[in-house]
């Protein structure tokens, strides 16, 4: 397991912060900034499990609702070390906490179903799944599947490149939670994401 992602997350929120704050104090600049519109995006970054620090690829699909407020859907693949990954999938809202600026934080909260494969006579059974395998007892094979619902709480701060481009450093923290227990999985990456952003229709001239 490795012990330096975790103490990282604290240095990267003041980083960000750091970055936000004097760029969010601009005035909004509307002419440049996406409204309403649908997103598609795709960020790479790193997830540290309960054992192992590993990398996560994540798509998302998002609609803009106003300057403020965003739905997502957002789907993720985690390698979770030796014999392991697992799968997310969520749907939540992201909230910009200042006015759409060219820099401006936000944070996110989300709820799905977080699946996750592994060998569970391996070295690296995170407790949360290891209690659980004698279920399985009687099977042949050592390979379990775990599906488990999930809370996701991000916050990051989206950088606006372009009118339909942006660029997202995010910081993620998912608990995976069954039966009492709870498995935390912390994330942090970059997002890259298109907007095709909606046009309102000028009525014809007569």
């Amino acid at each position: 397991m490795s012990n330096r992602f975790p103490r990282l997350i604290v240095p990267v929120v003041l980083l960000l912060g750091s970055v936000a704050a004097p760029l969010s104090a601009q005035t909004p600049v509307q002419s440049n900034v996406a409204g309403r519109g649908t997103e598609l995006g795709g960020s790479v970054g790193a997830a540290n499990a309960s054992t192992e620090t590993a990398p996560v690829v994540t798509g998302t699909a998002g609609w803009r609702l106003t300057h403020r407020v965003a739905l997502e859907a957002r789907g993720s693949w985690f390698a979770r070390g030796v014999d392991a990954t697992g799968i997310g999938a969520d749907v939540g809202a992201l909230v910009n906490l200042v006015p759409r600026r060219r820099a401006t934080p936000y944070v996110g909260a989300a709820f799905g179903l977080y699946r996750a494969q592994l060998d569970v006579a391996g070295d690296h059974v995170p407790t949360f799944y290891r209690l659980r395998h004698d279920d399985h007892a009687m099977a042949d094979s050592t390979v379990r599947t775990f599906t488990d619902p999930a809370w996701r709480f991000s916050a990051g701060v989206e950088i606006v490149h372009h009118r339909t481009l942006s660029i997202r450093p995010e910081l993620g923290v998912i608990l995976v939670h069954r039966s009492g227990a709870t498995d935390t999985i912390t994330t942090l990456g970059v997002r890259l994401g298109y907007v095709f952003e909606d046009h309102p229709v000028t009525p014809a001239r007569r």
